[in-house]
């Protein structure tokens, strides 16, 4: 997710456990969540204003994993 998304944004993972994506803009406000299957999510960003993002994901151990995703 490094290049600046329009329509959709990709995540995929090898970590074991996560079950979905969550996107919050940089004030802190969850605005997305997404489910991920089979290590995959195809995030919508239709809805979202232009602007940075961070995607965050946790494993079934509550390690937190996060992607800064940018919206065209």
């Amino acid at each position: 997710m490094a290049q600046p998304a329009t329509e959709s944004a990709s995540l995929m993972t090898f970590e074991a456990g996560i079950k979905e994506a969550r996107v919050y803009s940089l004030q802190g406000k969850q605005v997305l969540v997404q489910p991920v299957v089979g290590g995959r999510a195809l995030i919508p960003l239709q809805q979202l204003s232009a602007g940075v993002y961070l995607v965050v994901c946790r494993d079934k151990n509550g390690k937190v994993f996060q992607k800064k995703l940018v919206k065209q």
